[in-house]
């Protein structure tokens, strides 16, 4: 999830240029899953969870990268909000894009205003290596670390059923660009999808900084961030941000 990294990265680049007893055992990127009759289990990394009555697993690790990977054969919408206020300034970088899949198509383009860094606008897509919206923004889960507690199982997050996990400081990896820039949060978790077990939304409320937005890396702020992925199976448009 190196948002503030991927971000940079463009600027400086825009600067320079059946039957009861049968069982299926089916394996995808996010783990295995057994269907014997009506049970099904899916096991990822060692977290169990009993998908025919919904037990989410206690904990997840952050630093099991199948969390990470894109949902197989579901167009998608990922949008990306980040805003920095701190006394009279204020700094906001806005990412809309996706996936569609017939035809296969990926964009990602994003808009970058504050007192440091003046309005403008790049297409990710466009850049060597792009691969999808995950693999930008969840990179190896970036900045996230360690093992997440459940907050709440079986909610609606983006029009999927997810289990919620709280993050907390002890997830942010202070050697990361972007987790370096975390200083406090007094809310934050991530939704992972039940049924396929990918990231559906991720939040961070709290205090730190942002270098690029305002030009002051030892400059305090409010920071408010959220990372969607919505419309699974149903987008059939992708669209920049207002103003691009």
């Amino acid at each position: 999830m190196r948002f503030i990294r991927a971000i940079v990265v463009v600027l400086v680049l825009l600067a320079a240029c059946g039957d009861d007893d049968a069982s299926t055992t089916t394996t995808t990127a996010a783990g295995t899953s057994t269907t014997a009759g009506d049970d099904a289990t899916t096991t990822t990394d060692g977290a169990t969870s009993t998908t025919a009555g919904n037990v989410a697993p206690a904990s997840i690790d952050l630093d099991d990268l199948t969390l990470y990977l894109e949902p197989a054969d579901l167009s998608y919408r990922m949008t990306l909000q980040f805003h920095f206020v701190a006394e009279a300034i204020s700094g906001t970088q806005q990412v809309d894009g996706g996936k569609i899949l017939d035809p296969l198509h990926f964009e990602l383009t994003g808009r970058a205003e504050g007192d440091a860094t003046g309005p403008q606008c790049f297409a990710f897509h466009d850049l060597p290596g792009f691969i999808d919206p995950y693999a930008t923004f969840l990179n190896e889960g970036g900045m996230l670390m360690g093992e997440a507690s459940l907050l709440a199982e079986g909610i609606e997050s983006n029009g999927r059923d997810v289990d919620r996990y709280g993050v907390t400081m002890a997830n942010i990896d202070p050697t990361d660009d972007a987790g370096s820039e975390v200083d406090e949060l007094t809310e934050a978790y991530i939704d992972i999808d039940q049924e396929g077990r990918f990231v559906v939304r991720l939040v961070l409320i709290g205090r730190g900084r942002s270098d690029l937005l305002t030009g002051q890396p030892s400059l305090v702020g409010d920071i408010d961030y959220s990372l969607d992925f919505s419309e699974f199976g149903t987008i059939t448009e992708l669209q920049a941000p207002e103003g691009c």
